[in-house]
């Protein structure tokens, strides 16, 4: 990465290529930056680009902070904001109900009493001890034993087991395709610790700047009081 810039640097236009993001985003990736610098002659300049190039980056970090901090929170409303209105989100791991919820759907249950459910219903049940949690179709009611006989719409045959009333959860009532992956994977091991270390390190990272931050700006100041004026000393001339 670093010798395409070696003709520019030499020609004096290195200046006008660090101000160009992409290029400043490159060498900072690539880990060659203190090379470029040790290239630029001391002087003329240079110590204004390096400020500028540590602004560039200081206000990358705050980009990307904030970024992540709008995806947690909405993260955060798509899983909980929805439950004061009774809509608990569900994920939809297999493609026994596809088209209707491909597999991946993050799919958010309304509580429904069972005497409402109809035959057609798509319904959200425990469907064992192990309080798995599947989403089928119902394709019969017996009422009198409190029952439904359930199918799902890729399956050729119905469930073997019926669902009772007292394991109905609910009836979805609408879904976001593909988000269920990304909330799996964060919810369970090993994604969970990782979203967890780097929302840590993300912390971590965000108090580091505010540390040292202020002594930038400080530094910045002293140098700004420091450099002369040339048209004072232009005048004093004459």
């Amino acid at each position: 990465m670093l010798f395409p810039f070696l003709f520019a640097m030499r020609s004096g236009t290195i200046y006008t290529l660090l101000r160009h993001r992409l290029i400043c985003r490159c060498l900072a990736v690539t880990g060659q930056i203190d090379q470029v610098w040790s290239l630029v002659p001391a002087g003329d300049g240079k110590e204004e680009y390096k400020l500028a190039f540590r602004r560039f980056l200081s206000e990358t970090f705050q980009t990307f902070t904030w970024f992540v901090v709008i995806v947690l929170i909405l993260g955060a409303l798509l899983m909980l904001g929805t439950r004061p209105f009774g809509y608990t989100p569900y994920v939809i791991m297999s493609g026994s109900m596809e088209p209707a919820y491909p597999a991946g759907s993050l799919v958010y249950v309304q509580k429904t009493d069972p005497l409402d459910v109809e035959t057609g219903d798509p319904i959200t049940f425990v469907l064992n001890e192990d309080l798995v949690v599947a989403t089928h179709r119902v394709v019969s009611i017996d009422r009198n034993n409190q029952r439904f006989t359930t199918k799902g719409d890729a399956n050729d045959n119905s469930d073997s087991s019926p669902v009772l009333f007292k394991n109905l959860i609910g009836v979805p009532r609408f879904q976001i395709p593909k988000l269920g992956f990304v909330v799996h994977a964060v919810s369970t091991p090993p994604g969970k610790y990782y979203s967890l270390g780097g929302v840590a390190l993300l912390i971590i990272a965000m108090i580091a700047f505010e540390i040292v931050n202020p002594k930038e700006k400080r530094k910045e100041k002293t140098r700004t009081k420091s450099k002369p004026d040339k048209r004072q000393e232009e005048f004093s001339l004459d």
